[in-house]
């Protein structure tokens, strides 16, 4: 944090435009240009947007471990497997937003 300081404070004060940290000046305007979006699940709470992205990151990894376990299966079998896990997984959300 100290080096991401000394780094833009001579910047900003001087109004120079070039960075002499390529990655610093990257991650900057990345958080400039996101900025409006990055707060998003407190400035809309009645969305229900959640706190992490635990439950994708289960889903993501079940997914995985199906298709691990079922290895020798042709590209197509595959497919319409993963097609069939999230109509699934579409079902199960959509019934538990139905019984909130």
């Amino acid at each position: 944090m100290a080096m991401l300081m000394r780094a833009m404070i001579p910047l900003l004060v001087l109004g120079k435009s070039h960075y002499t940290h390529k990655r610093l000046r990257s991650a900057y305007l990345s958080v400039r240009r996101n900025l409006p979006l990055l707060f998003n699940r407190y400035d809309n709470i009645e969305m229900g947007i959640p706190n992490t992205t635990n439950l994708i990151d289960g889903h993501i990894s079940q997914l995985k471990r199906m298709l691990h376990n079922h290895n020798g299966m042709t590209r197509e079998r595959r497919e319409k497997l993963v097609i069939g896990f999230l109509e699934a997984s579409r079902g199960k959300s959509q019934k538990q937003k139905a019984t909130r």
